[in-house]
């Protein structure tokens, strides 16, 4: 609960990969989201994929790694909740998609849920066709990879790197009803739009 126990919500979006988030940090960070009779609070310049690192310091070892500029650590996001300068704060990093989420919940309790009312770990998802030839696409742009579709696919199947379920039935488990899982699908978004549907 906060100090004055006015109401305010922590939105953690953990991606995934290829479902826009870019756009959507992009737009968190630079103000361009406004809430109706409310703040925002979104620390950081850009995507919160660093604070997995961070995360992982605390939640295995109890180590608070520094921040650097533009990107806040754990302590520096508590203060800036602490002072209650904000309605909504938001966290968004991809990087979490893999993320153990009870490691997640242990540095939440710590850091930041002691400052809101509610929170919600929000993740979209795309579909295995699109997000498996996105993925081969930016990785063979990016001179990564030497392979088909095909091969790409073969050896992410080996790694279970797709397999949704398992992973999301984990973060489901642990948060609850505070976990909500929402399709990249166009047509199902609001405005077909990733940010809108965010908002």
């Amino acid at each position: 609960m906060t100090a004055d126990q006015k109401p305010r919500k922590l939105l953690f979006h953990i991606g995934h990969h290829k479902t826009g988030t870019t756009t959507l940090q992009n737009a968190f960070a630079r103000s361009e989201v406004t809430l109706t009779g409310g703040k925002i609070l979104y620390p950081g310049n850009l995507a919160h994929n660093y604070l997995t690192r961070h995360f992982k310091a605390y939640a295995q070892d109890g180590r608070l790694l520094p921040g650097r500029p533009g990107q806040p650590g754990l302590e520096t996001i508590a203060e800036r909740m602490q002072q209650g300068n904000f309605d909504v704060a938001v966290i968004s990093g991809e990087a979490f998609e893999d993320f153990d989420p009870r490691q997640a919940l242990a540095v939440l309790e710590k850091f930041m849920l002691p400052h809101v009312t509610d929170h919600a770990v929000i993740c979209y998802v795309r579909p295995h066709a699109a997000r498996i030839l996105s993925s081969f696409a930016e990785q063979d742009k990016g001179g990564w990879l030497n392979g088909t579709p095909e091969s790409f696919f073969r050896k992410a199947e080996t790694r279970g790197r797709f397999h949704y379920a398992p992973r999301l039935n984990l973060w489901a488990d642990v948060f609850k009803s505070h976990f909500q899982l929402r399709p990249m699908v166009r047509e199902e978004l609001a405005d077909g739009s990733l940010l809108q549907d965010f908002i």
